[in-house]
């Protein structure tokens, strides 16, 4: 092989892999089953979890305790968000995504059912 043909190749393999890398291996949780992610601060920053539908007590959320700032809920899902463990207290619908959850949910979710 020539050294431009060489390049080439090489260039055309590295556009194939980043391809097939993208289509095939998707860097987006919400591909690998995720009907949401909560995160511990806004714009998706902090701590992270990928919930799976079901429901998640006190114990089980581990970005801690009144610590959940935004959300990513993917379409077709539901979260409920609740004020205090055991799914009591205030509750909370949310069925799309946000970059910041609001100044009456900000930092006090306990407990979630994802459905």
């Amino acid at each position: 092989m020539t050294r431009v043909s060489k390049t080439r190749f090489f260039a055309a393999a590295l556009l194939c892999a980043a391809f097939f890398t993208s289509v095939l291996l998707p860097g987006d949780a919400f591909a690998r089953s995720c009907a949401a992610i909560i995160y511990e601060h806004s714009n998706y920053g902090g701590a992270s979890q990928c919930l799976q539908e079901g429901s998640y007590n006190l114990n089980e959320l581990r970005i801690g305790n009144d610590k959940l700032s935004s959300i990513k809920v993917r379409k077709g899902n539901r979260v409920f968000l609740f004020e205090h463990k055991n799914f009591s207290g205030r509750k909370c619908l949310v069925d799309k995504s946000y970059t910041y959850i609001g100044g009456k949910w900000n930092d006090i979710t306990s407990s979630i059912i994802v459905e």
